[in-house]
């Protein structure tokens, strides 16, 4: 039987005072070449915690009555999320003043989103992997992963032409 003793150790926010500041929220540290592992990890923990707000939503205005509390918290994220950067890069997010603002910086800077040479290098690389003495597990993990990182990275839309779904029905 599984017994609770302490409700905080069911809060995803509850912290030690050196774990909330030291918390590796990611597997590897940003080092500007690996945007889009570092960011899916952070996201995570993040989004774990239940505090994905603090990257993706406004911050509440000073005079809210919350404000206090968020302040703290934002303060514990940005933290997270600098010492998950390599230093020299870090550096350059060190003045910000939300975690939002780190997070948006990041994507801004280090986000392949769209970019045709990077989607280039992912199409050669699927292209050039084989097998060879891999395993079949090992090959096929290496594929998949290619596979889902040019998902990312290549924007494909789904354009629904009224003429063609009306000849469907």
């Amino acid at each position: 039987m599984f017994e609770v003793t302490d409700a905080s150790s069911l809060d995803p926010k509850a912290l030690s005072t050196s774990e909330s500041l030291s918390l590796q929220i990611a597997s590897t540290k940003l080092n500007g070449t690996n945007y889009l592992e570092w960011s899916q990890s952070a996201m995570l923990t993040i989004k774990g915690r239940g505090m994905l707000d603090y990257v993706t939503a406004p911050p509440p205005k000073p005079t809210d009555p919350n404000f206090k509390t968020w302040d703290v918290e934002n303060s514990m994220i940005m933290s997270w999320l600098l010492h998950s950067i390599q230093p020299e890069i870090g550096k350059t997010y060190m003045f910000l003043k939300t975690a939002k603002d780190i997070w948006e910086a990041g994507a801004q800077t280090y986000s392949n989103v769209g970019m045709i040479a990077h989607i280039y290098e992912l199409k050669t690389k699927i292209h050039n992997t084989k097998q060879g003495s891999s395993s079949v597990t090992e090959y096929y993990n290496t594929i998949k992963s290619l596979w889902l990182e040019l998902d990312h990275y290549q924007r494909i839309e789904m354009v629904v032409c009224i003429t063609d779904t009306t000849k469907l029905h």
